[in-house]
């Protein structure tokens, strides 16, 4: 598919978000939308199953309710910030090694989200090390 008929695609499913009635649901199943453009396009409720979107621009996309189940992303295909592919269904291409896509937000653990709170305050965890008290040890 060429971009000329993505975007033909894209309006009318814009036109569809709008109102129901005129365009028409963007149905993008099995598509290969290898570097395809969709900066800030709103494909809410798109269907985008097994879609290959390698390579492809989403950044700003509206992604809300689109089933990306097993759409095909790499290293090179950029998501809107904060937007986890494999959270959403979709799966790394063959030979691809698991990185952080451009442009996702990489969940931090507790112990960074923790150090970063107490840094703020002039803390650090080593210096908050919990010491067990008699209490809880054979000792008490």
């Amino acid at each position: 598919m060429n971009q000329n008929e993505l975007n033909k695609i894209l309006e009318n499913h814009k036109l569809w978000l709008n109102d129901g009635y005129s365009g028409c649901r963007a149905i993008l199943t099995d598509a290969t939308l290898r570097y395809a453009i969709l900066t800030g396009a709103d494909l809410t409720d798109a269907i985008l199953t097994d879609a290959d979107l390698t390579d492809a621009d989403l950044t700003d996309a509206i992604l809300t309710n689109a089933d990306l189940t097993d759409a095909t992303f790499n290293n090179g295909t950029v998501f809107p910030k904060g937007f986890d592919p494999i959270v959403r269904g979709m799966k790394l291409a063959e030979g691809e090694e698991v990185e952080v896509a451009a442009g996702t937000a990489a969940a931090k653990t507790l112990r960074e989200e923790l150090s970063e709170v107490l840094a703020k305050h002039g803390f650090d965890l080593v210096s908050l090390a919990i010491q067990p008290s008699k209490k809880h040890t054979n000792q008490g």
